[in-house]
Parts: C-alpha cells; structure tokens; sequence
C-alpha cells in the first residue's frame, strides 16, 4: 500500500494474510526484517481493517495492492479438484481468494476502481478450465511468462488488474546454466520436469530416494527417470550424487534471499545433514542437532516442502515489477483510467467458508 504525496511515497505497515497463528507469523517476519500490521492477520481483521479506514483511505488517496499466490503443488488440473459438477475454487485450499476478491471489490466501491490493483500468482499447470474460472475471480490473465527461469521451478500464471500489464524477464536461463558446475558438481544436461510428477518435484524425488534405500520396491519408469535427470556428477572424481539443496535453491532463485536465510535459520540441521545419502550430521557441529536416523532428514524435507509450494522467483519478482511500474505512472498522473479499471465482468463476490454449499 502506498499513501501519495506530492514527491514521495510513505508506505504503510506490509498486511499478510495467513492460516498461522498471529505469534508465529509475527516471530517469522521479525526473522525476514518485514513490518507488519499485527493486527490484521486473517480474512475477518482484514474485512475489519477496511471498513474500519475507508474514510482515511479516501481522504489521503492511499492506493492498493492486492498480491495472491496459489501453491504450486495446488491441484490445478481437474484430477481431484472437480467434483460432482462443483466449481474448482471452492475447493478448501482456495477460499482465501473469495476474502481477497470481496476486500478488493469493497474498496472499489469505497475508493474507486482506480486506486486497487491485484496481482495472482497461480501454477502453471492449471488447465484452460481453471484459468477461466479464475479469470471470472481476479481478472484477466496477463501472462503465461513464456520466457522462463529454468524448466524446473514451476513457472507461475499471472492474473493482474490492470488489464495489458506486460511482463518482461530480466532473467534468461542462459545467464544460469544448468550444466555449470556449483563446487565442482555438475548435472549432465538440462533437466525436464514431466507432466506425471505429482505433488512437487523436490518432493516427489525424496519419497522416490527413500523407497530406493530402503528397498521397498522396484521403482517405476518415471520414478527412474527423475533420479537419473537430477544426479550430479562431480568433474574430477566422477562420483554421482543426488542434487544438493545449493542447487535446488539456485533453480528456484531463492539463493541469498530472506527465504534462504529464513530457512537456514528455522531448520539449521539442513543445510549440515550430507546431502547425498541423508546420513546423521556429525555430533558437536555447531547450529543444529542429528535428526536423521532411519530415515531422511526431516528438517530437509520441511525445506523442500516449502521450495515445493513457491514457483520461480525471478518471474514472480518480474511481474510484480512490471505491474508496480504501470501503477505507479498511472497513479501519478492520473492519465488513461480506462486502462486501468477491471473487468466489468469480473464480479463475483461470495462467501466461501466451511459451510459453503459449493465447498469441494
């Protein structure tokens, strides 16, 4: 949110959202150096928190911005999340977006239609249904981010308001090779993420590594796959390893980020635990204690559960970017609002909760 002034922006406290308690998420972003409003934590404060300062929102011309991100492991594509006819965002894990969708339609009507714009972030892998539907709820989609990090991070859809905002990547995959070594690892080409991986790549591979030390069974063909695409190969010795947490990180863009840190710090054991066999961290090693033994590191695998849910950052970063900078120009020299106003079709206000008769 941004208050305007005649020369400068005075940006007040950063409103997040969450299904945390109020302490933790306030615990988590002390650790990540945010400022937050400590008293809007969940749809109902935030529904309060509007109606309660729509008369200073006005006064003051404060203007807002509305950011959404679906999970990337959220089942987008039709398998689990259609059911007997009923529409896929009611589904439990996507009532959050009717709260955001009724706080924005609210100000529009309080403010104006030109001082709030939204951005979703969605997986994707949806399929042409979804993003109909979600079109109808936040907005048209703006762009597909064909120009991608990498082919393994997921690479998240854009749905923004106003409509035509372009996203142009300021990374290129070329800038950050696969193939280039990290520590004298290296992988032998450039890994594809298959259509069939279900439930989050990194995910998908550290069940598939615990079935193949375990021996639980023969692993299938596409399971196989996955382990071969992402071994490293160290340059001198030739030893094969699995892929190190170093280049998970590298591939989603989340190297020496607040995330990064954020994880490093939640769960120290992670980055210590030998990244190859899942082999206990060696007693005394400052920062954290052996948690691996029979079984993986459960510390890596909360790491990689949360690398599962994010998409790529540098497109994410691109087109919050390219949307703050359209926003920005319009709302400084209050040219081209029809440009800026939403959809006339996108009206749908609902009240999705437990009780919802549509809910999934």
């Amino acid at each position: 949110m941004e208050k305007m002034y005649s020369a400068a922006f005075n940006y007040l406290p950063l409103i997040v959202v969450s299904s945390q308690s109020s302490q933790t998420l306030a615990a988590e972003a002390e650790k990540l150096k945010l400022s937050l409003n400590g008293a809007v934590t969940c749809p109902a404060t935030l529904e309060n928190y509007f109606e309660n300062s729509k008369s200073n929102f006005k006064q003051y011309n404060v203007k807002t911005l509305f950011a959404s991100l679906i999970p990337a492991d959220t089942d987008c594509g039709g398998r689990t999340s259609m059911q007997r006819g009923k529409p896929r965002l009611h589904g439990e894990g996507l009532r959050f977006l009717w709260s955001v969708v009724k706080c924005s339609h609210f100000l529009r009507a309080a403010v104006g239609g030109d001082a709030v714009c939204e951005l979703t972030f969605a997986p994707s892998s949806m399929d042409e249904a979804m993003k109909v539907e979600l079109a109808q709820v936040t907005g048209p989609l703006t762009s597909t981010s064909h120009a991608s990090y990498n082919t393994v991070a997921p690479v998240p859809v854009v749905f923004a308001t106003p409509s035509g905002c372009g996203v142009v990547a300021g990374f290129r995959s070329s800038d950050h090779d696969a193939s280039t070594a990290i520590d004298w690892w290296q992988v032998s080409k450039d890994p594809q993420v298959s259509e069939e991986v279900s439930g989050g790549l990194i995910t998908f591979i550290v069940k598939t590594s615990e079935t193949t030390v375990f021996h639980a069974r023969p692993l299938s063909p596409l399971e196989q796959k996955t382990i071969e695409d992402f071994t490293m190969t160290h340059v001198n010795t030739g030893e094969r390893r699995l892929c190190s947490r170093e280049w998970w990180f590298r591939w989603y863009g989340y190297v020496k980020t607040p995330l990064q840190a954020t994880l490093n710090s939640l769960y120290p054991c992670h980055s210590i635990i030998f990244s190859a066999t899942g082999s206990q961290a060696a007693l005394g090693v400052p920062g954290g204690e052996p948690c691996g033994k029979r079984r993986y590191c459960a510390a890596c695998e909360k790491v990689f559960l949360i690398l599962d849910k994010t998409c790529c950052l540098p497109i994410m970063v691109d087109a919050a970017v390219a949307l703050m900078a359209k926003s920005l120009l319009l709302w400084n020299s209050a040219e081209d609002p029809a440009a800026w106003m939403g959809n006339p079709g996108v009206n749908r206000t609902h009240e999705c909760g437990p009780s919802c008769p549509l809910a999934v």
